[in-house]
């Protein structure tokens, strides 16, 4: 990926001319000199700052290691070692335990002996952060020890009942803590960030991440980027063009090409790269939300909604919905819109469907209940009439009466437990009936959530296709 730049001069503001023959920059209007080393290295490290945030760490930590043989004290690089050595493309993603765990501990120790003495603390602090996060853990395997009873820890149900409420309390207290700790980092690293960004404007650095080069439609010169006037000159013949006149489509391709087969991560990392150029950018906002879905478009989730929307997915989902609807464009807003009306409806799905669930448990078991009941039923009623036949045997000999009225005892005695099953499954069948009632209610209203949420995103389909006629009316370019 190529970086165009205009260096401009840090005490006129003047674009510098280049001398490759002297390898400087010359400033025309008050004649003072930059060596190329001068904006080298703050070349490399956006380059590799680029590389981290496409997951690209191989190369990002290539770049950072030759920034620390000209700096070895650079804040941003020895961050950056730290984050590709952890898999982690951006610094924002500490704020998640899992992620400060996968740092390890040597290379923590390595960044905060090299560091400046001031900058120190950044990494004091990551160190706290993979403390609480080892502590948080443990207590998370603490609690499913005790939650599915691999060991028997406690001798009553109370004893375990306390020991999960203190464990859930200390899962608070580490997770508050995490959080303060992360709010203190970011503040550490605003204040970096905004030193670094005062050092670009003193050296009148301006960057525009691009694809490619792009080139004087009149002279074929390659273009620069004025930030202030929000333009592309051309430094040969003099020529604007408008932002809005040259745009970096093959970003865009990439990440269609890479959403259409599936490759969801690729996709989500080059929109979020899209995004940082331009935040509104419609495509990419709705790309995103896409790749959090797993879905490759609207049209297969809007057929059959309740196979392609996953729990998992609905929270990650919702924040990239709610991210769109507060930076989108206004004409964009109805979209965003209209997908953030499916997460209330997934929500009842949701509730209607896990009491459906538990209640097919108890159909089950009641079902199983009336069945081992009838079992006993039949062997009572097989006792019986052996008492019975005994009983008739004896009377039609007209003799031993003693035995006839004790069979006659014995069939009665039986009788009666048979009664008592009977009614046991009489109460069975009723709450078996009520189960499947219920089971039925909320099938079918879990079923109307899913229609709900399918129209709903039929009609973002819709508006994609209006969007996109709309478009090829006005001779626009077709961001879906």
């Amino acid at each position: 990926m190529t970086l165009i730049k205009s260096h401009t001069c840090t005490r006129c503001g003047g674009t510098l001319v280049v001398h490759n023959d002297r390898k400087q920059y010359e400033c025309p209007y008050c004649s003072v000199f930059y060596d190329y080393e001068y904006f080298r290295s703050r070349d490399i490290l956006d380059q590799a700052d680029s590389s981290l945030k496409m997951l690209q760490y191989a190369s990002a930590k290539e770049k950072y290691d030759f920034l620390l043989t000209k700096d070895p004290h650079s804040f941003r690089a020895l961050r950056g070692i730290l984050l590709c050595d952890a898999k982690i493309n951006r610094p924002s993603e500490l704020s998640k335990p899992e992620n400060v765990l996968r740092i390890t501990p040597a290379s923590l120790s390595e960044a905060e002996e090299d560091a400046r003495e001031e900058e120190k603390a950044y990494f004091s602090k990551i160190r706290l952060m993979y403390e609480i996060a080892k502590y948080s853990r443990a207590n998370q395997q603490e609690k499913e020890r005790i939650e599915k009873g691999r060991e028997q820890l406690f001798e009553t149900q109370a004893e375990r009942s306390e020991a999960l409420a203190k464990n859930r309390e200390r899962s608070k207290r580490f997770s508050e803590e995490f959080a303060k700790l992360y709010k203190q980092l970011s503040e550490l690293e605003s204040e970096e960030v905004k030193v670094r960004s005062d050092e670009q404007k003193e050296s009148g650095l301006i960057q525009v991440n691009l694809k490619v080069s792009k080139s004087c439609a009149s002279c074929g010169g390659e273009l620069i980027v004025n930030l202030d006037r929000q333009v592309y000159e051309c430094p040969f013949c003099g020529v604007t063009y408008d932002f809005d006149f040259i745009r970096d489509e093959t970003a865009m391709d990439e990440a269609e090409e890479a959403l259409s087969k599936s490759q969801f991560l690729k996709a989500d990392a080059i929109y979020a790269y899209i995004l940082t150029v331009d935040p509104k950018n419609f495509t990419a906002l709705r790309g995103r939300i896409l790749c959090a879905a797993k879905w490759t478009g609207i049209e297969i989730a809007s057929k059959n909604a309740e196979i392609y929307m996953r729990k998992a997915h609905i929270p990650t989902m919702k924040e990239r919905v709610e991210e769109a609807i507060s930076v989108c464009d206004s004409a964009d807003r109805p979209y965003f819109e209209e997908f953030g009306k499916i997460f209330p409806e997934y929500e009842n799905y949701i509730n209607n469907s896990s009491p459906t669930n538990r209640f097919r448990k108890d159909s089950h078991r009641l079902t199983k209940t009336r069945g081992e009941l009838e079992d006993e039923m039949d062997v009572l009623r097989d006792e019986r009439d052996k008492y019975l036949d005994k009983r008739d045997k004896r009377r039609k000999d007209g003799i031993f009466l003693l035995e006839e009225i004790y069979y006659s005892a014995k069939a009665n005695a039986v009788q009666k437990e048979i009664n008592e099953v009977y009614d046991s499954r009489s109460i069975v069948d009723e709450q078996l009936s009520e189960t499947v009632e219920e089971i039925s209610k909320l099938s079918t209203e879990a079923q109307h959530s899913i229609k709900v949420i399918e129209k709903h995103l039929r009609d973002i389909l819709k508006i994609e296709k209006d969007r996109e006629l709309s478009q090829k009316a006005t001779g626009g370019p077709s961001e879906t």
